[in-house]
């Protein structure tokens, strides 16, 4: 069984549930995010206390941050949003132009998109939405402009 966690306190409690694996994502991450530390920092505190197999996620974009992921104690490591950019990946051509043009900064953590995930932060590129949202003070979900 994996099961992907934040932190250390929820990797302990995967390993005590009966993990096989546990995916160690990193504030990085696309998407909805749950941690708040670097996956190279997470992985590292959470193989000082698991001997589980761990696969890094979040930020893995590139042949670098894979032997970084790795160096910190990773056995492995997953990609998921550098996989949208692919030509095979059934995303608007729009979106994945502003994709692969992006850096790290055109990014934001936020819960503007929440419908379906109530607080539930996600990993963004800033877009309208989220700069109307921000600029109304950021209101609560049903005040939203």
């Amino acid at each position: 069984m994996l099961v992907q966690i934040a932190d250390v306190a929820a990797a302990v409690e995967a390993a005590d549930g009966g993990a096989d694996i546990v995916i160690a994502q990193g504030v990085e991450a696309g998407a909805h995010v749950q941690g708040t530390k670097s996956v190279f920092e997470l992985v590292r505190d959470v193989r000082a206390v698991l001997g589980l197999p761990i696969v890094a996620a979040g930020g893995i974009a590139d042949h670098n941050s894979a032997r970084a992921a790795l160096a910190a104690g990773a056995n492995a490591v997953a990609s998921g949003t550098a996989f949208l950019a692919a030509s095979e990946a059934d995303v608007h051509p729009v979106y994945r132009n502003r994709l692969s043009g992006a850096v790290a900064a055109d990014t934001v953590v936020t819960t503007v998109f929440d419908v379906g995930w109530p607080d539930a932060p996600h990993r963004v590129l800033q877009n309208r939405t989220y700069l109307d949202w921000v600029a109304a003070g950021e209101p609560a979900h049903h005040k939203r402009p």
